[in-house]
């Protein structure tokens, strides 16, 4: 069964939803992710039914995740060049 689960994303975190889905198209390659930019939002199609709070759960993680990569490739940087 096809269906499709639009999930919301805060305006301050839309640069790095498309980052984001390219990881979420890996880890669910059956799953269909577009991104609205004029909503924000994200729509999930494929079999979706049972899996809404796991799919807001990991797009949420995937997105932080690439906000504290980006936010922090600084003192990474730092940190290397000291070694």
């Amino acid at each position: 069964m096809e269906n499709q689960i639009s999930l919301t994303i805060d305006r301050s975190l839309v640069q790095f939803v498309e980052t984001a889905l390219t990881r979420l198209r890996y880890l669910y390659p059956d799953i269909t992710w577009e991104f609205d930019h004029d909503a924000p939002q994200v729509v999930a199609a494929g079999d979706v039914n049972q899996r809404k709070a796991a799919l807001q759960k990991d797009l949420n993680y995937q997105i932080y995740r690439e906000k504290i990569l980006l936010e922090t490739a600084v003192i990474r940087r730092r940190l290397y060049e000291a070694l």
